[in-house]
């Protein structure tokens, strides 16, 4: 009985002795102030230990593929809300142009109007004044004052006109309608742009 005390005890001071040269071992190999760690390995997506039985290996493979299918099924529907929210802006951009456009152009029709109304009256008021400069004291200086008054009112007519152009401003630029790419994917975005707007399959 005190040999099994004797031994047990002498087996605990040794483990305890191959312990503290373990650690003096180890201290000695890290500098000071940094303590000893035990490496940690995070498992990936990838990795499947070897014990993982067959059967359940092939769980795992099964449950990579349905997650592989769900990513792109809902990555390709954020390609087509995508463009659908595209088309959407580009409708609303397309009545935004046209209402501006219909009323830029009434407008340049309604200046137009006025000056060929305006250019009418001066060439009517200039034959009046040539056919009366025949009875005038001096027909010849009666012409000459006809038509100079004739030049400046049409000067005026274009100055006119081509103010309340400039007033108009630019011409609006017509909103470019989205494409599709064929995948329900606005053309140009993401995956294959060229950096030029253009699907690099369809260049």
């Amino acid at each position: 009985m005190k040999i099994s005390k004797t031994l047990a005890a002498t087996g605990l001071v040794l483990a305890l002795s191959l312990g503290s040269a373990v650690s003096a071992s180890a201290s000695e190999l890290v500098p000071s102030g940094y303590p000893i760690t035990n490496p940690v390995t995070e498992p990936t997506d990838t990795d499947v230990s070897v014990d993982v039985k067959p059967k359940d290996r092939k769980v795992v493979d099964g449950y990579r593929k349905i997650k592989k299918t769900y990513e792109q099924k809902q990555a390709n529907y954020a390609a087509k809300v995508e463009f659908q929210a595209a088309m959407t802006a580009w409708k609303e951009a397309m009545t935004a142009w046209e209402t501006a456009n219909a009323s830029l152009i009434s407008a340049l029709k309604t200046i137009k109007t006025n000056f060929n109304t305006s250019v009418k009256a001066t060439e009517t008021t200039f034959a009046a004044s040539m056919a009366a400069a025949k009875t005038a004291a001096d027909p010849q200086v009666a012409r000459a004052y006809a038509r100079a008054t004739k030049a400046a009112e049409i000067a005026a007519a274009v100055k006119s006109r081509n103010e309340a152009i400039a007033y108009l401003g630019n011409i609006p630029a017509k909103p470019v309608k989205p494409e599709n790419d064929g995948k329900g994917k606005v053309k140009g975005k993401g995956k294959g742009d060229n950096g030029k707007g253009k699907d690099k399959k369809n260049d």
